[in-house]
Order: C-alpha cells, then sequence, then structure tokens
C-alpha cells in the first residue's frame, strides 16, 4: 500500500481525536444500476447483489486468481476500491488501489479487459461520450477507450484522489496539490486561463452546485465554491476539520460534513452557514437528501436523522457499532418499496442524544424513504427514514 495514503488516514484520525488507528480497506459508496447493486463488501472485491433481497450474483474477482481478456491467468490482489464504479449497458468499470483499471462483464462478473497505470487509484471512474475517465496517484488523468482500455489522452494532472466531475461541456478534476482543473471531455486541454489553486490537498469530488458553481475542499479546513466559467472563487466556509465527503445540494442549500463532526447547512449563494449539528465523532462520509431529513454517518457507525430545515436531531441516534467511511445511499422508490429482507439484526438506538439537537420520538405509521449503509467490516444496513428504524441486511 502506497505510504501516502496511509498517512493522510492516520494524521485525519489523529486530527479528529481518535486513538485507533486501522490499515485502510476501501469505502466505495454502494450503487444501484439497472437494477443491481454494486458495492465492495469484502476488501479489494466488487460484488454484485440483488438490491431487494442482497443475494450475490457474482463477485470479482472469485479467487485470487483470475485473468483478464486473453491474458493467462495469474494471481493477484486488488487491495481495496474507494470509490463507485461506472457503468455501460454491458460492463462495469472500476479503478483498484493496486494501481489497475478493471473492466468487468455485468453479467458473468468475469473480466473483459484491465490496464494499469503507474499507481493506486484511489478516485472513482467516470464513464461519458468520449470515453473512460481515471484519476490516479501516478499523476496523470487517463481517458482511456472502454472497449479495449487503450489510452485515447493523458492530463499531467498530479495525483488526484477523487471522483473527476463530467458535465455536458467540461469535465472537472481535483488534485493533492490543491488544484482544480477545468477540461475539454475530449482532448483534456484546460479550459481556464488558469486552475483554481489553494495550499492545501483537495479530497472533496468536485460537486456541481447549480449551473455556474463547482464545490471542492479538503485539508485546509475549508469548502470552496468556485465559478464554472473562469475558477475564481465565489465564497469559501470553514469547518472544525478537513472536508472529505462528498457535498449534497438540493439546488439552492450545500449540506457537507467534516472530520470535526459537523453537519453543516451553507446557503448556496453566499457560503453562509444556516445551521450546524455537531456529531458525536468524525465524519468522512458524506450525507444524503431526502424527504425533509438529512441523514448522516459518522465514523463510529452512530447515525443521525436531522431536520432538513434547522438541523435537529430526530429521535435518537441509531447505534451500528461498526465503521462506516462510505456515503450512505438512497435507494430508489422502487427498489426501497419493493425491499423486505429477513432482518439479521437490528441497531440499538443510543440511550442518550448527541452534543446538540433536539430529540423527538421517531414517527410511527408507514414505512419511508430507505437509506443503504455501507460498513467498513463489509456488512449492510438499510435505514427506514420515516420510522428511524435501522435493519442488518447483509452481515
Amino acid at each position: 500500500m502506497k505510504p501516502a495514503l496511509v498517512l493522510v488516514i492516520l494524521l485525519a484520525v489523529l486530527a479528529a481525536g481518535c486513538a485507533r488507528v486501522s490499515k485502510p480497506t476501501g469505502w466505495s459508496t454502494p450503487e444501484v444500476d439497472a437494477g443491481t447493486l454494486y458495492v465492495s463488501v469484502d476488501r479489494g472485491k466488487l460484488s454484485a447483489l440483488d438490491p431487494t433481497t442482497y443475494a450475490s450474483q457474482w463477485q470479482f474477482p472469485a479467487g485470487d486468481q483470475f485473468a483478464c481478456g486473453s491474458e493467462k491467468s495469474q494471481k493477484h490482489q486488488i487491495e481495496g476500491i474507494y470509490e463507485t464504479p461506472s457503468f455501460d449497458d454491458t460492463t462495469v468499470y472500476f479503478g483498484g488501489y493496486d494501481g489497475w483499471v478493471y473492466a468487468v462483464d455485468r453479467a458473468t462478473g468475469g473480466c473483459k479487459w484491465r490496464f494499469e497505470t503507474g499507481d493506486p487509484i484511489v478516485g472513482g471512474t467516470v464513464l461519458g461520450d468520449a470515453g473512460l475517465y481515471v484519476p490516479s496517484e501516478d499523476g496523470f488523468l487517463y481517458l482511456l477507450n472502454p472497449a479495449d482500455g487503450s489510452v485515447k489522452q493523458k492530463f499531467a494532472s498530479g495525483d488526484v484522489w477523487t471522483t473527476p466531475l463530467l458535465t455536458e461541456d467540461a469535465l472537472y478534476v481535483d488534485t493533492m496539490d490543491g488544484k482544480l482543473y477545468k477540461l475539454n471531455p475530449e482532448t483534456l486541454a484546460p479550459l481556464w486561463d488558469k486552475p483554481f489553486s489553494v495550499s492545501a490537498a483537495l479530497l472533496v469530488p468536485p460537486t456541481l452546485l447549480g449551473d455556474d458553481v463547482v464545490l471542492v475542499g479538503g485539508i485546509g479546513k475549508k469548502l470552496y465554491a468556485v465559478s464554472t466559467a473562469d475558477g475564481s472563487q465565489k465564497w469559501a466556509v470553514s469547518g472544525e476539520n478537513w472536508y472529505w465527503g462528498r457535498p449534497a445540494t438540493d439546488g439552492t442549500t450545500v449540506y457537507a460534513t467534516n472530520l470535526g463532526g459537523e453537519v453543516q447547512a451553507i446557503d448556496g449563494t453566499n457560503g453562509g452557514v444556516i445551521w450546524k449539528y455537531d456529531t458525536l465523532k468524525s465524519v468522512r462520509a458524506g450525507v444524503v437528501v431526502t424527504d425533509g431529513f438529512i441523514v448522516a454517518a459518522d465514523n463510529s457507525g452512530n447515525v443521525y436523522r436531522l431536520s432538513k430545515d434547522n438541523g435537529d436531531l430526530q429521535g435518537q441516534p441509531n447505534e451500528l457499532n461498526e465503521t462506516v467511511y462510505a456515503t450512505p445511499l438512497l435507494l430508489t422508490a422502487t427498489a426501497a418499496a419493493s425491499a423486505s429482507p429477513t432482518p439479521v439484526a437490528s441497531a440499538t438506538a443510543s440511550p442518550t442524544p448527541a452534543a446538540s439537537g433536539s430529540p423527538a420520538p421517531a414517527p410511527s405509521g408507514e414505512s419511508g424513504p430507505t437509506v443503504l449503509i455501507s460498513t467498513q467490516s463489509g456488512h449492510l444496513w438499510t435505514l427506514d427514514v420515516t420510522l428511524g428504524r435501522t435493519t442488518e441486511v447483509l452481515s
């Protein structure tokens, strides 16, 4: 494992006031596409699951030895998967901490091809009309042909740990040396006269707010709003510690987390903090916004339902007693409505409220939206957002 990520994780844990340090194993956010749930529940492996029963369809790699395309079968370890894959109708594409990009058959889980970058891949792949975009810690952003993994273009970006943002006319990528680039999606040529630049590493995946603002942030304990037109800064907001999780927006308000244990609602027009909620532990993951609620999970597996309007805590935090680094996934209405898994176990609610907010009893009645939470131990939990009930669905 490359020392850089281990060092950053160590610093993050120490900065968050935690005594326990564990070896990073990946924290990819679950993703549902075309009726299949893709998630890394075993270190260095991608699983395709039924999103209603959580039954396994396939896992890649199925063993320590595998072949890609015309290669001979050989022993290989992917080590960890840190971001969500990308998809087309027949193939799922993802990068591994081993530095390879994999193209896997969606029907069988067999490997079609793989491409080696020079260093670990921490950010996610993005598929567009021009090809497959792959960030790497080797200092390059690659544009690959999704048919065979051959290189079409590459851009000397510097080390990238985030998933690029692809829009209709641009590709945004931020880097560990504090730069945000706006690139031509076909040629990877820069579209700004100079990149947006700060003095600290950027860990937050570029996130669009409206049409004219892209959000980034990181080790400098700030979240920035950057003009998509020219790369100038529109506003910045400070947090208690590093910003790392992907922000969520509803078009006007930004909901962000940081390792200082804060969930913030931020005015998207000027960067003013509308409300702030202090969690029990630091938060690496981003939040989910749904039906008047903000759902957040801190690093120790405390799950919070907050009022979208004022940040007040709704009910008690649910204690999963497991480490959570991956951003939760809001399941689609169809998947959530049809899901009726047999509970494996239920989380126990905290006997005391979190540090701020106004506790209120969980409402009774019909169940509502469902959020899926993936833990570092490879377990999956669902949260009924309306009822405040958590259920372990994959142990």
